[in-house]
């Protein structure tokens, strides 16, 4: 009876275990903003135009571009934590902004930028 108990004990225990490693994920690198992702009505200089693109990595990594006159490309380090929809990047030379999305789902996401204005993305890959 004693042998069955202690087997008994030892399968819950790894079973729970089990499920305990499973459920532990790195957000950082397992989230539904990493892709590529791309804007048509990007705002800039008080007027709309070019395709704003990011393309966010698992290991945490952003490359960024823009049609626009403005600006070309950029890259850095992102963090995005999906339950408050903060997004900070921050590029190559430490420049941060800090970025809200409001809503996220497989094909498109909703991005508050510091000023208030509101960009959706479309995934482009």
């Amino acid at each position: 009876m004693r042998k069955y108990f202690f087997s008994l004990l030892t399968i819950i225990m790894v079973a729970i275990m089990s499920v305990n490693f499973v459920s532990c994920t790195d957000d950082g690198n397992n989230n539904r903003l990493v892709g590529s992702w791309s804007c048509n009505n990007h705002y800039y200089g008080g007027s709309y135009g070019g395709v704003d693109t990011y393309t966010f990595k698992s290991n945490g990594t952003y490359e960024w571009s823009c049609t626009g006159d403005w600006w070309s490309d950029d890259s850095g380090r992102y963090d995005y934590n999906e339950e408050d929809g903060l997004l900070v990047i921050t590029n190559k030379k430490g420049t941060s902004w800090v970025y809200f999305i409001t809503f996220i789902s497989d094909n498109s996401f909703m991005l508050i930028d510091e000023e208030g204005d509101d960009y959706i993305y479309y995934r482009s890959n």
